[in-house]
């Protein structure tokens, strides 16, 4: 459902909607199934596109975009699916071969690349859902790949992922004190990150739906509500206090040290993640680094409580278009099926309990993580 929304709302581009916030709000009747959520980079990388892989996919696929998430038995439907995963199964092969560029050992680099590609994360939010998440993880990968000969550029990447997907913008900071010894030279490289982030925002800060719908959803709420009660109703932010004690450890015990940005990259992205009800694509953020973290450590025990929590967690969702109802379009009858924890025993602390699994693996991979990143 999520990339079909992504598609139907890009194609105004083509149309001469440049504010697609404000057209959808004031034209609701045009996506009963929701607004666009992120930054203007995506609408206009998809909106770009659309007319391409319109002509690919012949006649029905705008229809069949703006039809309800049932809609599967329809002609066209597998060449429909293909032509819409594209771009981010592209991108996944490419964030592939980056990874195979950071690694020089033969051994490790089929490692880290039998983690990236043949995992359950992977699978399912690139090959079953189609996330676009992996355009901006290209990007961090991108980064991290060219932090320590071109700092400019890579900081660059960020803030062009983070007009993606706003999550790039919490490795910034870490990026431009890893990649400078100066605290100038620390400022031009923040400076130039955020460049093309405000480059792409800025025209609609001025428009309510960009601020309800993209600037205050998703993780930039979900990464406050974890606390710690301290009394008279107040509460310690853990995640927040974490990023924070990274900041200075970064700023005053790893200053000018861009080999440990991997380290970094995958605590700031995974610890938020593991400690919130996490949207499943999400994690793919972290998962180049994961990969990666089991290349060079190889704790195939730890990968296993880790991706196996992700499946038992995913698998206990109540929405059965993230579960079954994925593979509707093998058979549409499975639609009529209730979702699959329904059909569980129920066990209160069950969800808990992964939830937890999920957060202890995480937790100790960027433990180890920090103790070996070294040259």
């Amino acid at each position: 459902p999520d990339i079909k929304i992504i598609f139907y709302l890009s194609q105004f581009l083509s149309q001469g909607i440049i504010n697609i916030y404000h057209y959808i709000a004031v034209h609701p009747e045009l996506s009963t199934h929701g607004s666009f959520v992120y930054p203007p980079l995506a609408y206009f990388f998809f909106g770009t596109i659309f007319p391409v892989l319109k002509w690919l996919a012949g006649s029905g696929f705008t229809d069949w975009l703006g039809m309800g998430n049932d809609a599967v038995a329809v002609p066209h439907l597998f060449r429909y699916l293909f032509l819409l995963k594209l771009p981010v199964i592209a991108a996944h092969l490419a964030v592939g071969y980056c990874l195979s560029r950071l690694i020089s050992q033969p051994r490790r680099q089929s490692l880290a690349l039998l983690v990236w590609f043949f995992n359950p994360i992977s699978i399912y939010a690139v090959a079953f859902m189609g996330q676009i998440d992996v355009l901006p993880v290209l990007a961090t990968v991108l980064a991290l790949l060219w932090i320590k000969d071109r700092p400019y550029l890579s900081v660059f990447l960020l803030g062009l992922g983070a007009a993606f997907k706003t999550y790039p913008l919490l490795l910034l900071p870490f990026a431009a004190l890893l990649a400078a010894r100066r605290f100038r030279h620390s400022l031009l490289l923040l400076a130039t990150g955020l460049l093309p982030y405000l480059l792409f925002i800025s025209p609609y800060l001025l428009t309510p739906a960009f601020y309800t719908d993209t600037l205050t959803s998703g993780l930039s709420q979900r990464i406050l509500q974890i606390g710690l009660p301290i009394g008279s109703g107040e509460s310690l932010l853990l995640v927040p206090v974490f990023l924070l004690f990274l900041l200075l450890t970064a700023a005053y015990l790893h200053r000018g040290q861009s080999h440990r940005f991997a380290a970094y990259c995958l605590a700031v992205t995974l610890i938020p993640i593991a400690s919130s009800h996490f949207h499943p694509q999400w994690v793919l953020w972290s998962l180049p680094f994961v990969s990666l973290f089991l290349a060079t450590q190889s704790f195939w025990s730890v990968a296993l409580l880790f991706f196996g929590s992700f499946i038992g967690i995913i698998g206990l969702f109540p929405d059965k278009f993230l579960t079954w109802g994925l593979l509707s379009p093998l058979e549409p009858e499975i639609l009529f099926l209730p979702s699959l924890v329904s059909l569980l025993p129920p066990v209160p602390v069950l969800l808990d309990l992964l939830h937890t699994i999920f957060f202890a693996a995480s937790v100790w991979m960027v433990w180890r993580f920090f103790l070996t990143s070294h040259e």
